[in-house]
This record gives C-alpha cells, sequence and structure tokens, in this order.
C-alpha cells in the first residue's frame, strides 16, 4: 500500500490574512499618521502633509480628490516590503497612483514631480467648509465649532464678548 498513514490529523498552520500581508494594520495607520507633518492651526488627528508636502484630510480615504490620503508602502510589497511602521508613508492618492510600484525615489526627489498642489488654492473658509462636511464640525486654532467658525466669529463679536461657539 503506497501513502503515509499516521495516527495524528493533518493540521494546517493558521495562514496570514490578505491585509496582513498586503496592507497596514489599524495601529500601524495610526502611527504613520501621526509621523506626518503636521498643520498649523488645524486638528493634528484630522489635518497633515504628506511625504511629497500635499495637504491631506484623514476623513478622505478611498478617493482620488486632491485631499484624498492613503496609506503607502514606501518600498512596495511586489518588490520585498512589509506590512510594518518602517515601510508605511502617508500620501495624496493622485500621487500614490503615479508612485505606484516603484522603489523609494533619492531623497524624495520624485515625490515632488508628483505631487497636486492644487489644494494650495483652497482657503481656510475652504478648508472649515471642508472639514465640517467630512466630520460636522470644525477644530481650529484649538476651538470646537459646530458650524463654519467664520460665522461663530460674527456671532461672538454681536454677543459684546460673551463667548458663543456652539451653533
Amino acid at each position: 500500500m503506497r501513502g503515509i498513514t499516521t495516527s495524528q490529523p493533518r493540521t494546517r498552520s493558521p495562514s496570514p490574512t490578505r491585509r496582513e500581508i498586503h496592507g497596514f494594520s489599524r495601529q500601524t495607520k495610526d502611527l504613520c499618521w501621526s509621523v506626518g507633518k503636521q498643520v498649523k492651526g488645524r486638528d493634528p488627528k484630522r489635518w497633515r502633509f504628506d511625504a511629497a508636502g500635499n495637504l491631506l484630510c484623514r476623513g478622505l480615504r478611498n478617493c482620488q480628490g486632491p485631499l484624498c490620503v492613503e496609506f503607502d508602502h514606501i518600498h512596495p510589497i511586489s518588490k520585498g516590503g512589509t506590512g510594518d511602521l518602517s515601510n508605511c508613508q502617508i500620501l495624496q492618492s493622485r500621487a500614490n497612483k503615479s508612485k505606484g510600484n516603484k522603489l523609494p525615489p533619492p531623497r524624495g526627489q520624485e515625490l515632488r514631480r508628483i505631487s497636486d498642489r492644487t489644494w494650495r488654492d483652497l482657503s481656510n473658509e475652504d478648508l472649515d467648509a471642508i472639514e465640517l462636511a467630512v466630520y460636522g464640525d470644525v477644530y481650529r486654532d484649538g476651538k470646537l465649532y459646530r458650524g463654519l467658525p467664520s460665522k461663530a466669529r460674527k456671532e461672538e463679536r454681536k454677543e459684546k464678548g460673551r463667548i458663543c461657539l456652539i451653533m
């Protein structure tokens, strides 16, 4: 009789999930986000600059707009990269698509070339409106507004010194 017989049942070792191989864990994403350069006057949990200098809003994911964020493998998985923090960077979605699976550029030179600077035309009021639409409130300069800060500031002046931030 050919074949191998054993008294113990054959068990499979647990294989890693696709996310563990190709993606980043929630904890790694949070740490990766915290490494990005902060935006002055804005909530660092919501706004950062990426490695190419693009402005990003964390609430805008899975989209292709100028403020949309993706978590990028610096060294691509297809070329031996891992899913750990040392291989993670935040990038604007368009810049990440343009980068593709290329190896890391020297000193970020290529990242500057593929950055999308259309966000530079946005005013603070525009960013407030985006933040309000994404999060339902605006956190700016250490204050929480339930509406647009420009409207709240007008109301503050009308109240003759009485602070009225929640609309």
